[in-house]
């Protein structure tokens, strides 16, 4: 009876031993070849506008100047509009004018990574339109995250570049719309589920 004790004793212990030798179960994530497989219908925008001078910063000092990374859901197709915008340069003003042209989707927020805002919020995202093409292209039901600093032109509008944007696939995985290589994370988020984008974005806003 007692020899049968101490086995008993030794096999619980083993059994410890392994389980806290065992590996740890990795989060979810898109492979390679499954991220490949659906970059045609979420692309990653690599050029810029020819009469925009770009250079690339470190995605984390980018991050510097985000207030929140919202989650949300397009909620309607592109609209159009036009505004007068002075360069504070009155001859530049009168040889090139003032009218710009800005093209925009209407969405709804889900949620953010800061609490700014509420679920449910109803806001714009808007870009101008020398970036058309060269930034994600929308339509109602596609959801993404987003970098959010800021209102635009009017209450409830922000801007959007494709630099911190994420579409979110409809099992939940993240693929970024940027080069993220590019703009030198140290950690790229492509295929990881959104709420470790979340996480992990969060922590990048100062």
């Amino acid at each position: 009876m007692k020899k049968a004790c101490v086995i008993f004793v030794l096999l619980i212990f083993l059994s410890g031993l392994l389980g806290a030798l065992a590996p740890e179960e990795s989060e979810p994530r898109l492979s390679a070849e499954q991220m490949d497989a659906l970059r045609e219908r979420y692309p990653v925008y690599t050029q810029d506008p020819p009469t925009v001078d770009t250079y690339p910063v470190p995605f984390e000092r980018l991050c510097e100047r985000i207030d929140t990374f919202a989650y949300v859901e397009i909620t309607g197709d592109i609209q159009y509009y036009s505004k007068n915008i002075s360069m504070g340069d009155a001859a530049w003003d009168a040889k090139h004018g003032t009218a710009s042209s800005f093209f925009e989707y209407p969405a709804v927020v889900i949620s953010d990574t800061e609490n700014k805002f509420k679920a449910g919020e109803k806001i714009m995202i808007a870009a101008n339109m020398m970036f058309y093409g060269y930034i994600p292209e929308l339509s109602p039901g596609m959801k993404l995250v987003f970098a959010a600093t800021g209102e635009g032109h009017r209450k409830g509008q922000y801007g959007f570049s494709k630099i911190g944007t994420y579409y979110i696939t409809e099992d939940g995985f993240a693929l970024s719309a940027f080069d993220e290589e590019l703009y030198k994370m140290k950690e790229t988020l492509s295929g990881v589920e959104l709420e470790t984008l979340m996480y992990e974005l969060g922590k990048l806003v100062k």
